[in-house]
């Protein structure tokens, strides 16, 4: 049967006022902070679900939301993550909460302690005279090295030319913005030199390729290859973290790299990321770095942690953290910290040091220093203060009549653009 003309308009008309709506609440712009439960990834484009730089969401991390899909029954929020790029991400709405509801400390606590796994110290029989430098065992304490890989190849910039982590000047990459890993090194209270060599391999090689392979499960591999990049270039540097280092733990090789991934990714996600991200190509204050160290992991943490820098000590390469000795898979980062050594080998920054990006060319500009900006910030309060006073003056005087605009307090452009 054929429908009348006005008959197929209705019908046409009545299902699009079905359908707009749907559409016209798809995406809204919101406000608000989104507290992290999870560590989902972060995608740049939510029907894609490509993630740049493999970037992870960190449990007990409060992100600024940008937008909703559906607000009234919304399944992912737009956050804005500093550390990103590029910065705007979408993630689903069951990691986290909108808007906070738990305290995040037992968030960080409960994620630790489900990412927590037992296992047992695996040494070979000793020797019948052991070296305690040089056999598989319990430590005193650990230190994580960690790498500013666009410092490294900065510094290093002859050698840096043919390896991928340093010409592909991908400024998304996940070591572009984020510190790598290096080493998991023990140490013990009685060795005057470091603890190492306590497998199969009794010395260094000539070249670092020659270190015996790594025997890895594929996923396990993935996981070394993202927080430590210079894995991938066959630089041998995986194969002397574990023969010269993770030998003396009595880790299983899977759990001495499950265990740095973890403390890496607790490290980056603590905030510190964010803080090299906002700084890159910058020059600041050796002062400025380590204040803000103290902010998020305490006062005393300057104490075990020092810094790497190039052989001029202007440009910052790595970073160096004293742990105590239960550095195993899932182990708490900001705990092994509060109650690690101080630290005992000393830093070679001066006092300004450059934090060098990927694929920059241009010199590094200085940065403010934290204390200009605070005193910046206690001048523009005053500003405000004063202006606000000038204004309830002039609101009680008699009102003139003004053909001229009025000023917005907000900038209606400072909204992340709409990306499905």
């Amino acid at each position: 049967m054929t429908l009348p003309r006005p008959s197929v308009l209705a019908l046409g008309l009545a299902l699009l006022a079905l359908v707009l709506p749907a559409l016209t609440r798809a995406v809204a712009l919101v406000d608000g902070s989104f507290l992290a439960i999870k560590d989902c990834p972060a995608w740049d484009s939510k029907l894609e679900q490509t993630n740049p730089g493999t970037v992870f969401l960190a449990p007990g991390k409060v992100y600024p939301v940008a937008e909703v899909d559906f607000p009234e029954a919304p399944t992912a929020y737009r956050l804005r993550i500093e550390a990103a790029n590029p910065k705007y991400r979408w993630v689903s709405a069951d990691c986290g909460e909108y808007p906070p509801k738990s305290d995040p400390a037992e968030i960080i606590a409960k994620y630790i302690e489900s990412k927590a796994v037992k296992v047992e110290l695996n040494c070979p029989a000793p020797p019948p005279k052991p070296d305690a430098c040089r056999t598989c065992g319990p430590s005193d304490s650990f230190v994580l090295a960690l790498n500013w890989q666009p410092g490294l190849c900065q510094a290093d910039a002859k050698k840096s030319v043919d390896r991928p982590e340093c010409s592909a000047a991908d400024p998304g990459a996940f070591h572009a913005r984020n510190f790598t890993f290096r080493e998991l090194r023990p140490v013990r209270a009685k060795c005057k030199k470091q603890v190492g060599f306590c497998g199969a391999v009794d010395r260094e090689p000539k070249q670092l390729a020659d270190y015996p392979p790594v025997e890895l499960s594929e996923q396990a591999r993935q996981d070394l290859l993202r927080i430590m990049p210079l894995a991938a270039s066959d630089s041998g540097l995986e194969r002397q973290a574990w023969h010269r280092y993770g030998t003396c733990t009595g880790l299983p090789e899977e759990a001495y790299f499950k265990a740095a991934g973890d403390l890496v990714q607790q490290f980056n996600g603590s905030g510190l990321a964010e803080f090299m991200a906002a700084h890159l190509n910058q020059r600041i204050k050796r002062e400025d770095f380590f204040k803000e160290v103290e902010r998020i992991f305490g006062a005393d943490a300057r104490k075990r942690i020092t810094l790497d820098c190039s052989a001029d000590a202007k440009v910052l390469t790595g970073v160096n953290v004293s742990l105590a000795g239960e550095a195993g898979p899932g182990a708490d980062l900001r705990r092994l910290l509060k109650k690690g050594p101080r630290a005992w080998v000393a830093g070679n920054c001066g006092s300004r040091i450059v934090i060098a990006a990927v694929g920059q060319d241009s010199p590094p500009t200085d940065a403010a220093p934290a204390d200009d900006a605070e005193a910046k910030a206690a001048k523009k309060r005053a500003r405000d203060k004063q202006k606000a006073k000038e204004k309830k003056a002039k609101a009680a005087k008699p009102k003139s009549k003004s053909n001229g605009a009025k000023s917005r307090g907000d900038d209606s452009n400072d909204t992340a653009p709409v990306i499905f």
